[in-house]
């Protein structure tokens, strides 16, 4: 069902440059069937929570600076957006993990930060191998050295 909704958007957008631009009315559309399809199957919006939940757990037994978050979103502190870049080019290059840096001013200045969102199908081993990644990067690019200790 959900490849279904995924062709839907592909031959809905006008594709141009390998990109896919898609007019509101098929976007409003998929919303709604997204909607739809997460209020019947309670379970995937139950397994979302408790992959996010899991890794947060993970990211502190690491000593990685989590921030508080009441969604699936699981900020981790960087604290200097040259860094925040250069931990999410390391992750990319060195580990094949994409990780948005969030910085200002979406964010104040000094607490850049990368947003990290696990979905109901990272299992165990995909966490397991993120937290190994984050937390070399964070040793290689000395970032734990002023946000080693939790962020909350």
């Amino acid at each position: 069902m959900i490849n279904a909704g995924r062709q839907a958007l592909k031959r809905m957008g006008a594709g141009s440059g390998g990109t896919r631009n898609i007019s509101p009315a098929p976007t409003t559309c998929m919303c709604g069937w997204s909607g739809r399809y997460l209020i019947s199957h309670p379970e995937l919006r139950d397994r979302h929570q408790e992959r996010a939940a899991r890794l947060k757990r993970l990211l502190r037994a690491a000593g990685l600076p989590v921030m508080p978050s009441e969604t699936h979103i699981v900020p981790v502190l960087v604290g200097d957006p040259v860094l925040a870049k250069a931990a999410t080019d390391r992750l990319m290059i060195r580990h094949g993990i994409y990780i948005q840096p969030i910085n200002y001013p979406t964010v104040p200045k000094g607490t850049e930060r990368l947003r990290i969102t696990p979905s109901p199908f990272h299992n165990d081993d995909l966490m397991d191998d993120l937290v190994t990644a984050l937390t070399e990067t964070w040793d290689t690019l000395g970032i734990g050295t002023r946000h080693r200790v939790a962020a909350e």
